[in-house]
């Protein structure tokens, strides 16, 4: 952490209180860490931070694995870093790429667009005696067909438009939301991403760049991509 911020201070981009994270998807299976050595990395991010860095607790790859947050959240607040954390992490693809968004989520339909996931996270944390008041959903989007090499966008240009239509009601949820990712290569083992290879907007920027519905995004010229 310390070497860290003196690599961004010497490039002139470290501020105070700039959002941290202490470790990405700590309960994804591909680089599993145990839970209490995840929480001991966020006490060392605080400790070393201290005011420098907004830490983020969590960061996790799913909402519904109680068992492994659980068990993360009391090690934290046995580490010595004595208070709640004051701010939370998950990531929610499960939402975003939920049938009835994909298929119907839209002004018309807004039940179809599913927010159990991020609820699910929320009421976890309540349960907890945590804060809710700063949740960060730091990575959302559109990538469904997945496997052990990736995960690539296959919905059509409407399912896309849901899609992203359906991002933007978690942040009735969520302080922070983050959609994942911006542009795709073509050869990426991931694509999930507002712009095509060919630099294309896709019908999910139109509808979060220009707050468009996703009707309008299909019409739009200035979103072309699929």
């Amino acid at each position: 952490m310390q070497l860290l911020l003196k690599t961004l201070t010497s490039k002139g981009l470290a501020r105070t209180g700039m959002p941290v994270e202490a470790f990405n998807e700590p309960d994804n299976g591909a680089y599993y860490v145990d839970p209490s050595h995840a929480a001991g990395y966020f006490g060392e991010l605080v400790a070393t931070g201290g005011s420098q860095v907004h830490a983020i607790a969590g960061v996790f790859e799913s909402a519904w694995d109680g068992t492994y947050a659980t068990t993360y959240v009391n090690a934290l607040k046995s580490s010595g870093y004595s208070s709640s954390a004051t701010s939370w992490s998950v990531h929610d693809y499960n939402d975003t790429t939920d049938a009835g968004t994909i298929q119907n989520c839209s002004p018309s339909d807004l039940p179809a667009c599913n927010h159990q996931s991020v609820s699910q996270f929320i009421w976890w944390l309540q349960s907890q005696g945590e804060p809710t008041s700063d949740v960060w959903i730091t990575e959302s989007g559109d990538a469904k067909n997945c496997s052990s090499n990736g995960c690539w966008l296959t919905h059509s240009r409407s399912e896309e438009a849901n899609t992203a239509y359906g991002w933007e009601q978690l942040r009735s949820y969520a302080q922070h939301t983050f959609w994942y990712q911006w542009q795709t290569s073509g050869t990426d083992s991931w694509d999930s991403a507002l712009v095509n290879s060919s630099g294309q907007p896709r019908p999910s920027y139109c509808v979060i760049a220009f707050n468009e519905t996703p009707a309008q995004a299909l019409s739009d010229s200035r979103c072309p991509g699929s």
